[in-house]
């Protein structure tokens, strides 16, 4: 290789080294107030204040450390909360160092009771570190930069704590005898990290399997309802078409043509319905509010519900202006009240909801529709959302009502959410984000 080229290659690999990206959700959801072994840290710490502070030798400069920790521990949880999910070099490196410099705070107090004279001190200081280990094994988020400063932290206190004990033994006997108990207690736990990631490592290829199976069996759903949406279809049109040639009344031909261009177009509102599911369709987007969208639509729903069922809309005065497709939007719409209306066969009140938030981290429009229906059962809730799975009787859905709205959703830069209670009813959440004009882009940038 020329040294033109070997040059050319060390750049590519120093540009792509600057230019990746580092994934800090793991550590985001571990690293939290509400987490439990943030908690858990807190709670080790007051204990360990508590039981020792009728022991002045320990007790100030352990308070001095509970201090120090408290304030670096609400610093660093800010700043890794305030954090992108994927960040660069630079970020990621003042993360790992923040969390090693934290995570040494917290062991520092068991380095403090270690090197006290009093022997009763040293097991809470060992049951401190035995506690990190443990945490670190089974930790459920098997993330790389918690391993890394967990790992590296927990070493460097059992390496203080054989230094603290070569320069305090009477003699060398004990010396060894308590640096071969610490080190024996160090080998076993980086055993069990390196068994915990194998198992681990199986886990996730078996969920990933598992994944795959889930995927060809909705596929083999998707296909086999399909498939027969569409023969039902195909036979109307071709048994029309057929009498139609048969029969010479021009009244009853004219009727049979209608049924087949009927049957036809529940084909082609069919292949919609895929296309959405698939984030495939073509959108035609246009600058819409909510008042507009509901006058168009208000007097066909209201055919479709009857008497037994009210339809309440609940319009705040200051909602965003979203960018959708708006007879996409409004037949999605239409369709979830119809399936609010199916969940009250008995009759009952379909809230319309209309609000500004900001659910999707910037100003956005949430359209809410709720229900005082049956409910979904909770082992139901992570499969309605697959196409041609539904709870309606045989002849009453599709199934693909809900899987249409969340792909068109997604599609349109949205999220949807869907929380039920078994005889309580179902809410229906779509957020869109609010349009903002280019032009008022523009003049904010210039």
């Amino acid at each position: 290789m020329s040294s033109s080229g070997l040059s050319a290659k060390i750049g590519t690999v120093w540009r792509s080294r600057h230019t990746a990206r580092f994934d800090l959700r793991a550590a985001k959801a571990t690293d939290t107030l509400r987490g439990v072994e943030v908690r858990l840290r807190i709670a080790v710490v007051l204990i360990g204040l508590l039981l020792t502070h009728s022991l002045e030798s320990v007790q100030a400069p352990l308070l001095t450390i509970a201090i120090v920790y408290f304030v670096a521990l609400l610093g660093y949880i800010h700043f890794i909360q305030s954090s992108a999910d994927d960040v660069g070099w630079v970020r990621l490196t003042l993360v790992t160092l923040a969390r090693f410099s934290t995570y040494m705070l917290f062991l520092s107090g068991a380095i403090v009771m270690w090197a006290s004279d009093l022997y009763e001190i040293h097991v809470l200081a060992l049951v401190m570190v035995f506690g990190a280990m443990l945490k670190s094994v089974s930790t459920t988020t098997y993330d790389a930069l918690v391993k890394v400063t967990d790992i590296a932290a927990i070493s460097v206190c059992v390496a203080i704590f054989i230094w603290i004990e070569f320069h305090r033994s009477f003699d060398m006997l004990s010396f060894w005898i308590v640096s071969f108990g610490l080190l024996a207690l160090a080998i076993y736990f980086f055993q069990m990290l390196a068994l915990a990631g194998r198992v681990h490592a199986k886990l996730s290829k078996m969920q990933s399997g598992q994944q795959d199976i889930d995927r060809q069996r909705t596929m083999g759903q998707l296909v086999g309802g399909v498939a027969h949406d569409f023969n039902n279809l195909l036979t109307v049109v071709i048994g029309n078409l057929q009498l139609h040639h048969e029969i010479q009344d021009d009244k009853e031909q004219a009727e049979l043509l209608q049924e087949a261009e009927n049957a036809a177009r529940r084909g082609a509102d069919l292949t919609g319905q895929l296309l959405a599911f698939s984030r495939k369709s073509r959108l035609r987007p246009e600058a819409t509010s909510v008042e507009p969208l509901v006058e168009d639509f208000k007097p066909l729903v209201g055919r479709l519900l009857g008497e037994q069922h009210s339809l309440h809309f609940l319009i705040h005065n200051v909602t965003p202006v979203i960018e959708v497709d708006v007879p996409k939007l409004q037949t999605v719409l239409i369709n979830l009240i119809l399936n609010a209306r199916d969940a009250m066969p008995d009759g009952g009140p379909i809230t319309f909801t209309a609000t500004s938030s900001r659910s999707l981290q910037k100003p956005t429009l949430s359209l809410k529709i709720a229900d005082r229906g049956t409910g979904i059962p909770a082992e139901n809730m992570e499969q309605v959302f697959e196409p041609y799975f539904t709870t309606k009787p045989v002849g009453k859905g599709s199934g693909l009502g809900l899987s249409m709205a969340k792909g068109f959703v997604e599609q349109s830069g949205g999220r949807l959410e869907l929380t039920s209670k078994l005889g309580a009813g179902t809410q229906v959440t779509l957020h869109f984000p609010a349009y903002v004009p280019e032009a008022t882009t523009a003049s904010v940038a210039t």
